[in-house]
């Protein structure tokens, strides 16, 4: 494949801009008609001894780690699509796609609470301090009560919201489709500055911080590596496809994949190490697992890896019969990851299967062709002001009152959420 986003992604001519169509970059798989798929696109969570799973039939399943049996499964009304599971004393919290937020008893799945957003949910949410913090395809950032389910604060941004957040030294970050990444006051909800990239941000995990650095990845082919204490960008790394990993810092290297089929591994300098190619164009497994040097993560061709951390060499790998966009957890020797083939699956430390888990439906994921993720409209349009049209760069709200871009920052960016308690969508 020869993806290269200065041609296909955002191309400039004379004073016209070829862009995308929609703002929103929804990871939506391809379904056969009306069918319910038994795919799964989620990663596991490790609660006691269960492992637990959202599905694309509607299901969460909790299966006992060691024999891959049922305990329980839960039923919403669409996708558990691209997130993974929160807890928090024995609450589990997942978001699904018919925009509810759930909380379920961990031992038995009875629901305990759920809250109902505007939009769709993708990616995972974060539970800390009493608190459940996720995103909406409402354009909303939310903050409920993990206990009740009530609304604490919600934030409006200019597009919507496929990101899992982040919380650092006090700090909430988490992106948004209008190619921003917030910072946030996890309290009240309040901005306190934001960080312009060139493409939306998209994030089924939340993104890792290390040494004060964040480091996120877009889909507009970059990783960047952001220092928290100045708000600035220290350097980017620019890959030949989209990205919605959430790089991870493990020792002096940093790992992630990348849409034009890489594995890469590069230093906190942001300069490649190495890189191991999948010949797949779609990524796979939006988070690596790094073990005693091995790193283990799934690709949309099927395999399952284990590379050399240091060298990015193949050690073994594991064929299912579908993409795997799922992260891996590790327990007591065994790997654990579903796959687009309607199977769950662990494995041992060498790429042996020691049990699999068929789902509800045969019916599988597909991902859809590069032809379908992007529509392009030219749109002609005088050159904006340059210190607006450059991005890679943290503002300050408090320090830039006065600066209007295409959503106002006076009336939808509340320092104080006017919402409450609860949720308006019953």
């Amino acid at each position: 494949m020869d993806f290269e986003f200065e041609r296909d992604f955002d191309l400039e001519i004379g004073s016209s801009m070829v862009k995308r169509r929609s703002s929103k970059f929804m990871l939506l798989w391809k379904l056969p008609g009306n069918e319910v798929s038994g795919g799964i696109s989620s990663s596991p969570l490790k609660y006691r001894n269960l492992v637990i799973f959202g599905c694309g039939d509607h299901y969460l399943y909790a299966l006992n780690l060691n024999t891959g049996k049922m305990v329980w499964k839960f039923k919403a009304s669409q996708i558990f699509v691209d997130m993974r599971p929160a807890e928090e004393n024995g609450i589990i919290y997942a978001g699904s796609y018919d925009g509810h937020m759930y909380a379920l008893n961990g031992e038995s799945g009875k629901e305990i609470w759920r809250f109902k957003t505007g939009g769709s949910i993708y990616g995972s949410c974060i539970v800390k301090d009493g608190k459940v913090y996720f995103g909406s395809e409402d354009s909303n950032v939310y903050a409920v009560d993990s206990k009740t389910g009530k609304e604490l604060w919600r934030f409006k941004t200019g597009a919507e919201v496929g990101s899992a957040p982040t919380i650092h030294n006090g700090i909430m970050y988490i992106g948004s489709y209008d190619d921003n990444l917030y910072a946030l006051d996890p309290e009240t909800g309040r901005e306190l500055w934001r960080f312009k990239t060139g493409g939306n941000i998209s994030n089924s995990l939340p993104y890792f911080a290390d040494d004060n650095v964040l480091y996120i990845s877009c889909i507009d082919g970059n990783v960047y590596a952001i220092d928290l204490e100045n708000r600035k960008e220290k350097w980017r790394f620019r890959t030949g496809g989209w990205l919605l990993a959430s790089p991870k810092p493990f020792g002096d290297l940093i790992y992630f994949v990348s849409g034009d089929g890489n594995m890469y591994c590069v230093n906190k300098e942001g300069k490649q190490v190495w890189k191991f190619m999948t010949d797949s164009y779609m990524d796979g497994s939006p988070e690596v697992l790094i073990e005693n040097g091995i790193l283990y993560y799934g690709s949309s061709n099927g395999n399952f890896y284990a590379l050399d951390g240091r060298t990015g060499k193949e050690l073994w790998r594991f064929k299912t019969d579908g993409e795997i966009i799922s992260t891996p957890i590790m327990h007591e020797g065994k790997l654990y990851f579903g796959s687009f083939d309607c199977h769950f699956y662990c494995i041992d430390l060498n790429g042996k299967e020691i049990w699999r888990f068929k789902t509800s439906s045969s019916v599988k994921w597909k991902i859809p062709p590069e032809s379908e993720w992007f529509e392009f409209e030219v749109d002609i349009k005088e050159e904006p002001d340059e210190a607006i049209r450059e991005y890679g760069k943290g503002v300050n709200i408090s320090e830039l009152e006065s600066l209007e871009s295409e959503y106002s920052l006076k009336s939808e960016y509340q320092t104080k959420s006017e919402y409450k308690t609860e949720s308006e969508y019953k």
